[in-house]
Parts: structure tokens; sequence; C-alpha cells
């Protein structure tokens, strides 16, 4: 699945492009050094020491060839890892590391699909989650806390766009983002009751975190402004992500 958006980065990426084609060139080079030097021993008469030989032989290059390989994993993996870090904007590496929720003190509600999505959260099974907090939505039309059970799914569907390459070149899947956005929106909506703005203002922070993934950078400033403002609990985390759009 990753794979094909690894190739579609390289295509519009031009360093990115110019160090993997300077990788494969030096993987070449590797190859053929390797070619180079196998070359045919000696025939010995004696079979024993024929067999010996070949063994110690091929147990030589064996190692050389691991120590080569081993050496162009480890280049690879550096190489990799500077394309991400030069490619990915420092507001993106901020916004796809912020959210480490401790799902265990997410009690807002009681209701059973509420607390089995929590414990689904905790474990990382977000689409469960999702699923679970939908049905818990769909339940409660009526409840005063519904609104809760919309701002943990904005959060969890935050976490399930989320994927990379061995922990590299963060990517979100849109669709997730904009399922996120609502489900903020909708706690905007739902929250009026002025006993729990506290979450409303988090919900400023992460839907200016969420529109910032999509590029929507105006957006962003926006509600990012709005979390700072309203003192949200998030309101230093706002504050990092502003600087690094400014």
């Amino acid at each position: 699945m990753l794979a094909p958006k690894i190739e579609k980065h390289l295509q519009v990426c031009i360093n990115c492009r110019e160090e993997f084609e300077l990788l494969n060139k030096e993987l070449n080079e590797v190859d053929t050094y390797l070619s180079e030097k196998i070359i045919t021993k000696e025939i010995i008469k004696d079979q024993s020491n024929l067999k010996g030989s070949i063994s110690s032989w091929f147990n030589n290059n064996q190692i050389k060839y691991s120590f080569a390989s081993a050496a162009s994993i480890i280049f690879l993996f550096l190489l990799l890892y500077t394309a991400s870090e030069i490619s990915t904007p420092k507001s993106i590496i901020i916004a796809s590391s912020i959210n480490k929720l401790d799902f265990s003190t997410t009690r807002g509600r009681n209701s059973s699909s509420f607390v089995n999505a929590v414990n689904e959260l905790e474990n990382k099974n977000y689409t469960k989650a999702i699923d679970l907090l939908k049905e818990d939505i769909s339940r409660s039309n009526n409840d005063v806390t519904l609104f809760y059970s919309y701002y943990i799914l904005g959060i969890t569907h935050i976490a399930n766009a989320h994927s990379n390459f061995i922990g590299m070149f963060d990517d979100f899947d849109n669709n997730e983002l904009e399922k996120a956005i609502m489900s903020f929106k909708n706690v905007l909506t739902l929250n009026n009751s002025g006993l729990f703005q506290n979450i409303n203002y988090n919900s400023y922070y992460f839907l200016g975190q969420t529109y910032l993934l999509k590029g929507d950078i105006g957006k962003a400033k926006e509600y990012l402004t709005n979390a700072i403002n309203y003192k949200s609990e998030y309101s230093s985390a706002a504050n990092e992500l502003l600087g690094t759009l400014e």
C-alpha cells in the first residue's frame, strides 16, 4: 500500500529522486565490485583439500557479501531518513507527532459502546474504535454528553489517517481528515450548554491541526489562533505549530 505512495513522492520530489538514483548507482557499484572479486580457485587434486578450499572460499566471500549488504541497508536507511526530513515540512512533523493522548483516562461517557471504544483505542485498534464510537452516537441522539463521543471520534480519525514507510515519509488519508473535521464541528454545534467549554477550545486546536495536515494553511492558522486565545489545553502546541507557519 505504501509503495505507490513512495513512487508518487519520488515523481514529484526532485531531491528525493536524485538521492534515490544516487543510491541505485552506489548499490550497482557494490554489486559489480563483489562480482569481480569472486574468481575461480586453482583446482587441487586432493579431494579433501579441494572440499576444504571451496568451503573456506565460500565462507569468506559470504562474510564479505553479508557485510556489504548490511552496509548497503544502513546506507539506504540513512538516505531515506535524510530525504524524509528534508522533504517533510517541520509543521507536518510536529503535527503528526503531537497526539500522544492517554486514552486510559478518557471516561467522558459511560455507555458500553464508548467504554469499549476507549479500550480499543488503548490498543491502537482505530478502525474498531471508530465503529464503536459511531454505534454509541447512533444510540444516544439526545444525550447531553454526546458531543464527547464526537470529540474522541475526531481524534481517532486523525490517528487512523496517519501512515508512514518504516517510520518515515508521513502521509495522511484525506478522507479520514475530512471525517475528523466533521466530528469536531459537531462538537462545537452540540456542546452549547456552557458547562464543558474546554472541549470546544481543544477542538479548535485539533481542527487547526487537521487543516494543517490537509494543507489549508489559512484555516489552520484561524483555529490554532482560537485555541491559543481561548487558552486551550493545547495552547502551547498550537503556538508551536503557528510558529512553523510564519
